[in-house]
Formats: structure tokens, C-alpha cells, sequence
């Protein structure tokens, strides 16, 4: 990445009693990660998050303020809440 520049999806808000907001992701996180897959789109995500079910575990490596490489563990939810 030029200049370190974060590529990848940028969370605009965090649903109350979310799986993000239990793995504490905050607006203004960039996805750059799921698992060892990365992660340049939102597309991307939705494709990769399809393969795993309900209360698998995976792992984001997020960006956060620009410059914080975190990685956060995180169990899915049901899509439908």
C-alpha cells in the first residue's frame, strides 16, 4: 500500500448488541482482512462472510484512526437481525 493508505471497507455505524460492537469495532474502522483473505470491497466482504455460518468465529484485521493495525475476533450473528 502506497504510503500505507488503508484499502478496504469503511464501517459506518455499529448496530447496538451487534457481533462488531461485542468485538468492539467502532465507526471509521477499515476492514482490511477476513481471515487471510483480503478485503478491497464491500463486495469482497459480503462474498467472503457467505461462506461462514452463524457463531463460526473469524477474525478482522482492521485499520483504526489511520494508523492502528488491530485484528478483532469476532463470532457472526444471524443476517437477519
Amino acid at each position: 500500500d502506497l504510503y500505507e493508505l488503508p484499502l478496504g471497507v469503511v464501517i459506518t455505524q455499529v448496530g447496538e448488541g451487534t457481533p462488531a460492537q461485542k468485538a468492539d469495532l467502532v465507526p471509521g474502522d477499515v476492514i482490511i482482512k477476513l481471515n487471510e483473505t483480503r478485503i478491497n470491497s464491500i463486495e469482497k466482504l459480503s462474498d467472503e462472510i457467505m461462506n461462514y455460518s452463524v457463531n463460526d468465529p473469524i477474525e478482522l484485521t482492521i485499520i483504526r484512526e489511520g494508523k492502528k493495525k488491530l485484528i478483532k475476533k469476532v463470532t457472526l450473528g444471524n443476517r437477519n437481525n
